[in-house]
């Protein structure tokens, strides 16, 4: 009886995804709307005729940088170097089901014949691939769904089957095919930020860009109120430090790639986390100011709001949504949608 209930379960839940995205084009109309209020949220932020001038420098620089090969090594794997795909395939390989790498990870190949391999799973038999093993072997003559029960019985028994030489072949191909991959986009990435100016000559991060350099990059008439100024200058520089406290042995431990640019992760990280909070307080801040006029520090300290006013604005929205009665945010949804 608990198994029919799972089934059941699974079943609707599986309906529900699929009449999710039942409808492609709904599904590329939600992407695009995320899109564009993303779009809106940073023009508010930092002005549209800034951010149009902005998108346009980064596609330059995009176009530029793919026509030019990386000034530096881009080192992202260990044992990177070009190797001969005749020696990995040995004799011994085919006997042993895992490919063992250089570095000694054993790793499952890919097979040829997988229906996943190219091609994503509806999410039913997702679903059902997912509980498959955990279910007794005599439950999958009971699978309504034959492609799920095919996709266990084909689990089971490649299980026990070592790869072929060709599959062996294809899968390291493929491995060679998405390092190059990886260091093409790695590459690109460096070039364009450096030619931003947001990459020193040895692709260390320019702090000074981010202090100094893009805060005269403004159109006329959007250049920053001083209080956001300073809190986003103040918002890169402990980024920048918190970046700088890694330590060199524990980014070595992580590989080459965190060895090279682990630091310049944690920076744009951190900044793109700090970026967004400051613009969301600043807007919130521009609300509090066009509903109830702008308070002064004497009134947030009654109120019991902190004293940094973009704070206090955050804080304020924060409470009054905490305590919407449930009859008006159900109102507020229906006519607006979920904003969440």
């Amino acid at each position: 009886m608990g198994l029919s209930r799972a089934f059941i379960v699974l079943a609707a839940v599986a309906c529900l995804l699929l009449e999710a995205n039942a409808d492609p084009k709904m599904k590329e109309i939600k992407k695009w709307k995320k899109k564009i209020a993303h779009h809106h949220f940073m023009c508010k932020c930092w002005g549209e005729k800034s951010m149009m001038n902005f998108y346009e420098k980064i596609h330059g620089a995009c176009e530029e940088c793919q026509t030019m090969d990386p000034a530096f090594p881009i080192n992202i794997f260990e044992e990177d170097d070009d190797m001969n795909l005749n020696e990995i395939v040995s004799e011994s390989d085919e006997l042993n089901p895992f490919v063992v790498s250089p570095q000694g990870f054993g790793t499952l190949p890919a097979l040829a014949n997988s229906p996943t391999r190219f091609q994503q799973q509806n999410p039913l038999q997702a679903w059902m691939q997912l509980w498959a093993p955990y279910l007794p072997p005599q439950a999958q003559a009971n699978f309504r769904y034959p492609q799920a029960a095919r996709a266990w019985n084909y689990r089971n028994k490649r299980a026990v089957d070592p790869p072929t030489k060709e599959e062996l072949q294809e899968f390291a191909q493929d491995v060679a095919a998405f390092k190059v991959m990886k260091k093409a986009m790695i590459g690109n990435l460096t070039c364009v930020l450096s030619k931003l100016g947001a990459l020193d000559a040895n692709l260390n991060i320019n702090l000074n860009h981010f202090t100094t350099e893009k805060w005269g990059m403004f159109a006329r008439g959007e250049q920053p109120e001083p209080a956001f100024k300073a809190k986003m200058i103040q918002g890169y520089q402990n980024c920048y430090q918190l970046a700088q406290k890694l330590p060199t042995d524990v980014l070595a431990q992580k590989g080459p790639f965190y060895q090279q640019f682990g630091r310049q992760m944690m920076f744009f990280k951190c900044a793109k986390m700090m970026t967004t909070e400051t613009c969301v307080k600043k807007e919130l801040l521009n609300w509090v100011d066009y509903l109830y006029g702008k308070p002064t520090a004497q009134m947030r300290e009654k109120l019991g709001l902190p004293s940094d006013e973009y704070d206090a604005a955050f804080m304020s929205f924060v409470v009054m949504d905490k305590s919407e009665e449930p009859s008006e945010k159900f109102v507020h949804q229906f006519m607006f949608g979920n904003m969440e």
